[in-house]
């Protein structure tokens, strides 16, 4: 899931830079693990959220007595829920773009 900082040199596999030890390596591989696990719950809200503002939408709509100060608001919501989406959504893949769960969770979304 998550690329190990290598580089290869005509000696073989060192790790990039001679002064940073393995273990900086693996504490960087575990905060890269954190980030994207918290970003993934981030994700999971938010479509949460921005499901739950349309629905609230639509409901609101379909009422007999439509206040347009509601709907005004519910569509704010709205827009300010699918901004949030996308950015968690463009932090998530700078860090693993092919993880299928992410995939699978925001093609649904998106659908």
């Amino acid at each position: 899931m998550i690329k190990k900082f290598k580089s290869t040199t005509k000696s073989g596999n060192h790790i990039i830079g001679s002064s940073v030890s393995l273990s900086a390596y693996a504490e960087l591989d575990v905060t890269i693990v954190i980030t994207f696990e918290n970003l993934f719950n981030r994700l999971e809200k938010s479509i949460e959220q921005s499901a739950t503002d349309h629905i609230e939408f639509w409901s609101h709509l379909d009422s007999n007595m439509i206040d347009l100060n509601v709907i005004n608001k519910l569509g704010l919501n709205i827009i300010n829920s699918t901004k949030k989406v996308n950015e968690v959504w463009t932090q998530l893949i700078k860090i693993n773009p092919s993880y299928p769960n992410a995939l699978y969770i925001y093609g649904n979304y998106l659908s």
